[in-house]
């Protein structure tokens, strides 16, 4: 792939109008690198008709701050789940903290999904090559100082064969598998997991083209079936949890939601559909009483653990997906205008960083702050904030020093939007 732009031969759809809005950067996320968020924009704002290789104009990508409201939502929940205290962990275990994960795979699979069938619409094809030089400027470079801190500067641990496996980003299969390498950085399972997704899913968007979304369902029908045979055969939680071929399919929701968006017609009946005002507050409630009952994913009892991953995982997905979309075609929705709240959308911009980092944030707090400098006991009143605050500096560091000067190289690696778009230098 030497420079050769690759078509994606996704379908082509005539009439629907794109336009851009530069969001400032890309984010990956994972857990989760982020997209910074373009997303389809909604008709609250007036649509430009633009002419594009004769009759053709599309539907173009905004910033949608609550996509990043969501993502706070997200590494919180992950946060409390990882016990950063006793309050953070209470929520965390009210509203079962580790959806926050699955949440981070639904976004990423919708944005991912997104950007790349907006290249092909406006170009005819997307690039493979600048697509992963892209994932790379954004995800490597954080994520591999991360490394070089914890195993190099702090040798002991994790161990040399931990962090080898987590920098060929097979920490999932570690955990999944039980090779017994992945110890002391056990959460960079879902990193390595989207990483995988972002290497196999554009080549699979070029080799189905307009069949894409009938290959996602199957695939999302068929991760299902294999991981309930799993399940009576006896597996491991963590097989069943951290695998790609077991949990892809989160990742794959957001990615059909995407393509149903970008058809036009279907794209109308989603409007129709999830137009009413009390559709974003419906939804955000059932999330709510979804994410309630969902249980520890780890129960060993088989009851609970057909019903988990049967019924009560694959709902709080589905809904999720169904609530991004919604927040889309009512971008000043109330909730909507919650989620856009400044300080959550900066959190938000965060998350990769504090996914990253908190664990090893927590640790510096606690020994360096709390037991040598101020003599306290780390389960004390003042180690919550402590901690939290510790692990807000050190991603900040993460993002404004490592993350945001590689974001700028990005731009050597996107393509120039036609000048009748009138798309900003930095747009995806």
């Amino acid at each position: 792939m030497n420079g050769v732009v690759l078509s994606a031969r996704l379908p082509n759809h005539r009439g629907a109008n794109w336009q851009t809005k530069n969001s400032g950067e890309m984010i990956w996320y994972g857990m989760l690198a982020k997209e910074e968020t373009p997303i389809l924009k909604p008709d609250t704002a007036p649509v430009e008709r633009v002419s594009h290789e004769g009759e053709r104009a599309s539907w173009r990508f905004h910033y949608l701050p609550f996509l990043d409201g969501c993502r706070a939502i997200s590494i919180l929940l992950v946060l409390g789940y990882h016990r950063m205290g006793p309050v953070s962990e209470w929520i965390g275990n009210l509203l079962s903290g580790w959806v926050g994960v699955d949440m981070f795979f639904v976004i990423s699979g919708f944005l991912i999904t997104s950007l790349l069938v907006q290249e092909q619409k406006d170009y005819g094809s997307f690039s493979i090559k600048r697509f992963y030089s892209r994932r790379c400027l954004r995800i490597w470079p954080a994520y591999y100082v991360f490394l070089f801190v914890v195993g190099v500067i702090n040798p002991g641990r994790p161990s040399h064969s931990e962090i080898a496996i987590d920098a060929i980003y097979l920490t999932n299969y570690d955990l999944a598998l039980e090779w017994g390498f992945c110890k002391g950085l056990p959460h960079l399972w879902s990193l390595a997991l989207e990483e995988q997704f972002y290497l196999i899913w554009p080549i699979v968007l070029w080799f189905a083209g307009k069949h894409a979304f009938r290959m996602g369902l199957i695939a999302v029908f068929a991760v299902f079936i294999w991981r309930i045979w799993l399940l009576f055969q006896g597996v491991s939680s963590l097989r069943l949890e951290a695998a790609f071929d077991t949990r892809i399919d989160c990742i794959l929701f957001g990615c059909l939601a995407a393509l149903l968006w970008a058809d036009p017609n279907t794209q109308q009946r989603i409007r129709s559909g999830l137009s009413g005002t009390w559709v974003p507050p419906i939804l955000a409630a059932a999330l709510f009483c979804s994410a309630q009952t969902l249980g520890n994913p780890h129960d060993p009892t088989l009851e609970h653990r057909v019903l988990f991953w049967v019924l009560l995982s694959p709902t709080f997905t589905l809904l999720f997906t169904v609530f991004i979309l919604a927040l889309i075609v009512q971008p000043a929705s109330a909730v909507s205008r919650v989620l856009s709240n400044p300080v959550l959308v900066w959190i938000g911009r965060l998350a990769y960083s504090l996914y990253l980092w908190h664990a090893f944030a927590w640790g510096l707090a606690a020994e360096f702050v709390l037991k040598r400098l101020l003599h306290w006991d780390e389960a004390g009143p003042l180690g919550e904030p402590l901690r939290f605050g510790a692990a807000i500096l050190v991603a900040a560091a993460s993002y404004y020093v490592i993350e945001r000067p590689f974001l700028k190289l990005k731009n050597r690696w996107q393509r120039r939007a036609p000048a009748c778009i009138g798309a900003g230098p930095e747009a995806q």
